[in-house]
């Protein structure tokens, strides 16, 4: 009996012992799972929260105004803990263009400096598309070495800090400028020369338009018929005060079509290869003209034919441009001519010709003035005039605003023109 009563005790002694080990290994696998969710939270918590929305397009378009985006923190931990997701909110902005300053063929761009800007990226327009040319922690930058005659977009951007990580701003709104450093040169018996300094027209003179290259130091870069050619600074002289844009003439006689009466598609085409950079021949436009039957005066290859203005307005729309005729009564021509020229139009007018521009006799003829400048209190205009027959350049000539207004003025078969383009 007293064996039985000690193995009962001995049974109920090891079940209290087992029990209070279970429960401690219950305690210490609990303290394991919480500090195991412990960590956890604390690796998820160490994930940067930049779930911020960017574009990296390089070719977005950027002019909105200022919008409120949000920014939201991944979920952590405590989300798992029924907590509601925490929400962030920041103002996305724009960078804003200061100025574009234009110096030779060089641009200055200045912009404001926007707050947590990390840096700048510098955006242009060329070939058609948005390229980016610049990084910089600085609010300007200058693009150098820019091409002649040429228009120009640009625009900015910001990569910034924010609470979250990184973000690109708005683009700044597109600020347009141009290149025009043309001058009006006087040239006196000067060798016309090829990029690679070799002699292609001999003793040219007269007035020519171009400009100043820093990549051909010593040289001007001279327009003579349908391209441009380097003349020595020491056989050019500057005509100063007079402003103008670059012009060459073409022949309307020279050529497969000898266009005794092609005044017209000469004329375009010397406005749609300086004002556009066209890169066409006169012989393009006088067999278009013949396809497309704008020939409204009879044969442009023969004489007394030609073609007014409103046919001239749809042969040049053939080639992907609009013009439109300025002509009015009311105004004096020379006016309209020189508003256009401040604001970097070329202007083709119908002019009464004979040898040159007439006040009141003459024939219907049309010629493009590019340039003006006042001489003793009075306006002279300089125009390139196609009718001549060789096969090169012709120099620049000059008429006074006065004869201009007699000239444009007068009463035509066909309608008065001062035609640009738009």
């Amino acid at each position: 009996m007293y064996a039985i009563k000690r193995f009962a005790i001995f049974i109920i002694a090891f079940a209290a012992i087992m029990c209070v080990s279970f429960l401690l290994s219950d305690s210490s696998d609990a303290n394991f799972v919480l500090a195991y969710d412990s960590h956890a939270s604390e690796t998820e918590s160490s994930v940067p929260s930049t779930s911020v929305s960017t574009d990296i397009n390089t070719t977005e378009s950027a002019t909105q105004a200022d919008v409120t985006q949000t920014a939201t923190v991944p979920a952590t931990a405590a989300t798992l803990s029924n907590t509601t997701t925490t929400k962030s909110e920041y103002k996305r902005k724009s960078v804003k263009i200061k100025s574009v300053k234009v110096k030779k063929l060089n641009a200055k761009v200045s912009w404001h400096n926007l707050e947590n800007a990390e840096k700048y990226e510098v955006f242009i327009f060329k070939k058609n598309k948005w390229k980016k040319i610049k990084s910089t922690h600085l609010n300007y930058y200058t693009i150098k070495d820019l091409e002649n005659y040429s228009t120009y977009s640009v625009r900015v951007r910001a990569v910034v800090s924010t609470p979250y990580g990184r973000d690109y701003s708005y683009f700044s709104e597109s600020r347009d400028f141009e290149i025009n450093e043309t001058k009006l040169y006087d040239l006196r018996s000067a060798n016309l020369l090829s990029r690679k300094k070799k002699v292609k027209k001999r003793n040219v003179s007269g007035y020519y338009t171009g400009y100043a290259s820093g990549k051909y130091k010593g040289y001007i870069l001279i327009d003579y018929n349908y391209g441009t050619y380097l003349v020595k600074r020491s056989k050019v002289k500057i005509v100063k005060g007079a402003k103008v844009l670059s012009t060459s003439a073409v022949s309307q006689i020279n050529g497969k079509y000898r266009g005794w009466s092609a005044c017209g598609p000469a004329t375009a085409t010397i406005l749609l290869n300086s004002e556009k950079k066209a890169d066409l021949r006169k012989d393009d436009l006088i067999r278009v003209s013949k396809i497309k039957h704008l020939e409204d005066q009879g044969s442009v290859t023969k004489t007394g034919g030609g073609i007014t203005s409103p046919k001239l307005i749809k042969l040049i729309k053939h080639f992907g441009y609009n013009a439109k005729n300025l002509y009015k009564n009311s105004i004096k021509p020379s006016k309209i001519i020189k508003k256009q020229i401040d604001s970097g139009k070329r202007c083709l007018v119908l002019v009464k010709y004979s040898g040159g521009i007439m006040p009141n006799s003459g024939a219907a003829h049309f010629v493009v003035i590019c340039g003006y400048k006042k001489i003793g209190g009075r306006l002279y205009f300089y125009y390139a005039d196609p009718y001549y027959s060789s096969a090169g350049g012709r120099s620049l000539l000059s008429v006074s605003s006065s004869l201009i207004n007699r000239s444009v003025s007068r009463k035509f078969s066909e309608p008065n023109t001062v035609l640009v383009l738009e």
